[in-house]
């Protein structure tokens, strides 16, 4: 038993490996009962979903990644029917959890970090989740309106910013001309129709 020196617990890094090698070990355990009833060829491909989970968990470690990302990496060294059982072990298990990757990505863009729908979506694909996650995690009362008055009075009060910077910046974090043009009129004064038509 690894402890401590200062405070005589175990470390939370020792305790982690501890409980990472005992769900491996209850699996491959049941695994490797099973496997004396299946033919060889099921008992072969049982074995490359136990290298491939034990591959998939070393590489993930102590960091939550899309299921595309490891689908990926897990797809040049395994077949696909291989790939698609390791990834549904891994999720039932709550190793990948597209859902929960995709909540944390909206709440994180809130405030000065603020972006459009369109945007986030964008952005969330790009990272590799999965639709049915980003559709979920995002919010269907968020109005890109909203999202744009409160981005600005963020960094308005953090730093003085002209109408044409704003409205680039809104324009560089997704926002449609409406709305750019809609919060402009409302955030600064002595703007006019025409200034915002050149914008």
């Amino acid at each position: 038993m690894r402890l401590n020196r200062k405070s005589g617990h175990r470390s939370i890094r020792f305790l982690f490996r501890l409980k990472l090698r005992k769900k491996m070990k209850m699996k491959k355990i049941s695994s490797d009962s099973i496997s004396d009833w299946l033919n060889p060829a099921d008992r072969e491909q049982e074995n490359q979903i136990q290298a491939g989970r034990i591959a998939a968990i070393t590489w993930l470690k102590l960091n939550r990644k899309p299921s595309l990302q490891v689908a990926a990496f897990l797809r040049r060294q395994y077949p696909e029917p291989i790939v698609e059982k390791i990834l549904h072990s891994l999720q039932e298990d709550g190793y990948i959890d597209d859902q929960a990757l995709a909540k944390r990505l909206v709440s994180q863009r809130r405030g000065y970090r603020a972006e459009s729908r369109a945007a986030l979506a964008a952005r969330m694909h790009q990272l590799g989740l999965e639709e049915k996650a980003i559709q979920a995690a995002l919010p269907e009362e968020q109005d890109d309106l909203d999202a744009a008055r409160e981005l600005i009075r963020s960094r308005q009060s953090r730093q003085v910013m002209d109408w044409q910077k704003a409205g680039r910046f809104l324009a560089r974090r997704g926002f449609n001309q409406e709305v750019i043009i809609q919060v402009l009129r409302e955030s600064f004064s002595g703007i006019d129709s025409r200034d915002t038509d050149q914008a």
